[in-house]
């Protein structure tokens, strides 16, 4: 039987609270880069490479444009009510956190929320290192696979990285987990966790979905907090409590108030925004000093009544390195 648990990282806690302290109408656009058979599950991946995680009862094809309407759940991950399905693409682009290199180092594995996918080496000069953050470019395999054609290295992950694989094996505080959430590697990670947790929770065989921080041997990892997982069936309640709108804007910074820890910004990628210019208010959790004017944003934000927007989560187009060099 298919099971699946979660571990969050407490510090992120508000942050998961403000997302999804209850389900939230939203809307995803992308392109399907990944499919896990067992969570029943697939990954979308924004204009950006940003992983979202979409539960539903059927996934379309990879390579697949995608329009995903449903609600944001309480571990992040989203559930699908209706999935419009557009053309193919053999082409992916794809950011994350590099949490697996195999010994050959002519695989990794890239991780975001609710997914951790294999990207081949293929074009690549040199795989990036545990705990970077990349975007990589690439074109699906026959067995669902990314091989890599470019990567830009946006250098050393500064906070918690996300996991997802299935126990196989069950120690003395510590797991033994899948390199990737469908097992398509061989590899393994080692995950260490705290003392006074219950050990009689985790089973083999289970999925896990974690965050956790790099241990200092660059290999290891310790789990940091634990939350309850959505799934399936919680896509598909539709009679459950519906919260506040989430908007994802694309676009460019136009200009910066440091005082009033605002931005505004001209929109490119949302079909009802699209060329207007709107005004984000930055909280004080995000750090506007790597913010810039002509930089562009990726954010996910809630409408406030006078029009404005909160910003919940920033992304943001700029490599410091490349994989290839």
């Amino acid at each position: 039987m298919y099971r699946k648990l979660a571990i969050f990282a407490l510090v992120s806690a508000l942050a998961v609270l403000t997302l999804a302290g209850v389900a939230s109408a939203a809307t995803v656009k992308g392109k399907v880069v990944h499919k896990n058979r067992s969570a029943k599950s697939f990954t979308v991946a924004k204009r950006s490479g940003q992983l979202v995680t979409v539960h539903a009862r059927r996934s379309p094809a990879l390579g697949r444009a995608v329009v995903v309407q449903g609600r944001l759940l309480h571990n992040g991950t989203f559930g699908a009510s209706k999935v419009t399905v557009g053309r193919a693409s053999h082409r992916a682009r794809v950011h994350g956190v590099v949490t697996y290199v195999n010994g050959r180092h002519t695989k990794f594995t890239l991780s975001g929320k609710g997914v951790s996918l294999v990207v081949r080496k293929h074009a690549l000069k040199r795989v990036p290192a545990v705990g970077t953050v990349v975007t990589v470019t690439g074109t699906f395999t026959d067995d669902g696979d990314i091989a890599a054609d470019d990567c830009d290295d946006f250098g050393e992950n500064d906070g918690y990285i996300e996991l997802e694989g299935h126990v196989l094996a069950v120690a003395d505080h510590t797991l033994t987990l899948s390199a990737d959430d469908d097992e398509d590697l061989a590899g393994t990670i080692t995950l260490i966790i705290p003392a006074g947790w219950d050990m009689s929770v985790y089973v083999v065989g289970d999925e896990l979905e974690v965050v956790a921080m790099l241990n200092a041997d660059g290999t290891t990892y310790t789990a940091v907090g634990t939350s309850e997982d959505g799934d399936e069936d919680e896509a598909d309640d539709e009679d459950g409590e519906q919260g506040d709108n989430y908007a994802d804007i694309e676009g460019d910074v136009a200009s910066i108030d440091l005082l009033a820890r605002t931005l505004t910004m001209t929109v490119d990628d949302d079909d009802s925004l699209a060329g207007a210019t709107v005004t984000v208010i930055i909280p004080g959790t995000i750090d506007m000093a790597g913010i810039a004017v002509g930089d562009q944003l990726e954010i996910v934000a809630t409408l406030n009544p006078d029009g404005t927007y909160a910003a919940v989560e920033i992304g943001q187009d700029d490599a410091d390195d490349d994989c290839d060099d």
